[in-house]
């Protein structure tokens, strides 16, 4: 199919279809490898890391107008068909899953080949605790972890990094509607700074993310002498009914410590709070 794209004619069953005009040299394809993570880069697909081959043409009217449709009825015809969409925009969006759609004044055709390699971090799923970092992980199909594997390095402070990998074959994938799912515990020292994590596929990374950790805050770690995982700060943070008002604006007053600003908890100081309200009145 793809040689064909470049030739300039490619057979379906018993139709073809032509790119480019008659004579002529065949389409120019442009190839890229979409990665997932790399926010500032542009990607018309962005549910997994891919590989792209891209090719343009006319004009999106030109064509509406050789197959005989006037252009500034297509929408309504789209909108009339026997399986409604909402004009070409949304049929291109959820006919292809490009999630921006498609204009149709001034773009031009697009021939788009997209191979994903569809396996990548979720993001919502990474927790740390006082014992390393569980991470959570998608994919689309077994056939996409098979020659894959999570790879990560460890930041400590004034040493060199640590290094680990696992093979996501290994893994103990769960289906869930039309995904896997996988969740990895990874131990890291207590005075590590930072861990990074990818996801790689043969000589391509396809997702990372970094996790920062408890040891990159002083304030953090001393915390931890009293509270080592954190649940009493947790539990005055999120409490349970109303009952617990002056925990909440203790936890809310260490969260902002943790954070880094100078915090001085004046409602435990009754004799300041008392002439506080006085002065208010």
């Amino acid at each position: 199919m793809v040689g064909g794209i470049v030739e300039g004619r490619t057979k379906l069953r018993p139709r073809s279809v032509s790119y480019g005009q008659p004579d002529q040299p065949g389409i120019d394809l442009r190839y890229g490898f979409n990665e997932n993570p790399q926010s500032h880069r542009r990607r018309e697909y962005d549910h997994w890391s891919s590989h792209a081959l891209v090719g343009y043409g006319v004009s999106i009217w030109d064509a509406v107008r050789q197959a005989g449709h006037d252009p500034l009825e297509l929408d309504g015809m789209i909108r009339h068909g026997p399986r409604a969409y909402d004009g070409l925009p949304d049929l291109v969006r959820g006919f292809c899953g490009r999630p921006a759609g498609l204009e149709v004044q001034g773009t031009s055709t697009v021939v788009e080949l997209i191979a994903p390699m569809a396996v990548r971090f979720e993001r919502e799923k990474v927790t740390r605790s006082p014992e390393g970092v569980t991470v959570g992980l998608r994919t689309a199909a077994d056939v996409f972890v098979s020659e894959a594997e999570l790879a990560w390095n460890v930041g400590l402070a004034g040493a060199p990094r640590h290094h680990g990998s696992i093979e996501l074959c290994e893994g103990e994938w769960k289906a869930d509607g039309d995904t896997l799912h996988w969740q990895q515990d990874i131990k890291v020292r207590e005075d590590a700074a930072t861990a990074t994590f990818f996801i790689l596929i043969g000589d391509r990374c396809v997702d990372t993310i970094t996790v920062p950790l408890a040891g990159t805050s002083p304030r953090l770690r001393a915390h931890r002498v009293l509270d080592t995982d954190f649940s009493r700060f947790q539990e005055d943070l999120l409490p349970d009914g109303s009952r617990r008002a002056k925990e909440f604006e203790y936890a809310v007053g260490l969260l902002f410590f943790f954070f880094g600003f100078g915090v001085d908890p004046l409602y435990s100081q009754r004799a300041t709070m008392r002439k506080l309200r006085l002065t208010s009145v």
